[in-house]
């Protein structure tokens, strides 16, 4: 079979091809700070999938909030949760550490709403047959808890533990990474961000700690996917 000169990934001498594509498992769950690309690469994996006849949805998933609501209008009236304009820009900070409330009940309403929200977004679509790629998940949800908990080993106790049961079977996990001053460079935005290195650096220690593949956005789009779609689909090791 030919293959269309849109679906054809370089890198390394190395090809997508349809049959590659065809091996990417039902859920994909790209995870990494801001700035690192994540939705222009989860579109693209999606664009390759529905190219090839592959029913196939795209979910963004970070902020899940139906019980969590009333403990964030909690710990805004009470100074748990700001936020900053910097240069035209928000960035929003979370500060639990001395709320025994937003310490110890937050995280369980926060696993739960990511509950509800995975069943309705992740597994009715995988239930139907569709193969979802997520644009942050659970990796992400975690990283912006343990920021506020001020929390590094977080995922490592209850609650935190069990938000990783959230993932599907058989989902793939890439963390995607970038240095902070190129990440800064292409999103002036983050320059502002206070919370922006610690918050890579808690993606990457997850990385170590959990086994999770790092693919490096340092190159062109294509390279990128191409990168991606192989450490998923088990043909490259990560970098």
């Amino acid at each position: 079979m030919s293959i269309e000169p849109d679906l054809e990934y370089h890198m390394q001498g190395k090809r997508i091809d349809h049959n590659t594509i065809a091996d990417l498992p039902h859920c994909v769950c790209l995870a990494g700070a801001d700035g690192t690309g994540k939705t222009t690469q989860a579109k693209a994996i999606l664009s390759l999938l529905q190219k090839q006849g592959i029913p196939a949805r795209y979910v963004w998933l970070r902020f899940p909030w139906l019980f969590c609501t009333p403990f964030l209008v909690y710990a805004r009236l009470r100074g748990y949760s700001r936020h900053e304009i910097v240069g035209g820009h928000r960035h929003g900070y979370w500060d639990f550490r001395t709320s025994w409330l937003m310490s110890n009940v937050f995280p369980w309403m926060l696993w739960l709403d990511t509950l509800l929200a995975a069943f309705v977004k992740v597994y009715l679509p995988l239930m139907l047959g569709r193969t979802v790629v997520c644009d942050r998940f659970v990796i992400d949800i975690l990283v912006d808890l343990m920021a506020g908990l001020d929390d590094t080993r977080f995922d490592e106790r209850m609650p935190g533990q069990l938000f990783l049961t959230l993932l599907p079977h058989d989902t793939r996990v890439a963390i995607l990474d970038l240095d902070t001053d190129v990440a800064q460079q292409r999103c002036p935005e983050l320059r502002g961000d206070r919370s922006y290195s610690r918050r890579r650096s808690t993606y990457l220690d997850i990385a170590h700690r959990r086994h999770l593949p790092v693919v490096s956005n340092d190159a062109s789009i294509e390279t990128t996917t191409a990168r991606l779609i192989e450490v998923i689909t088990g043909g490259m090791s990560p970098e």
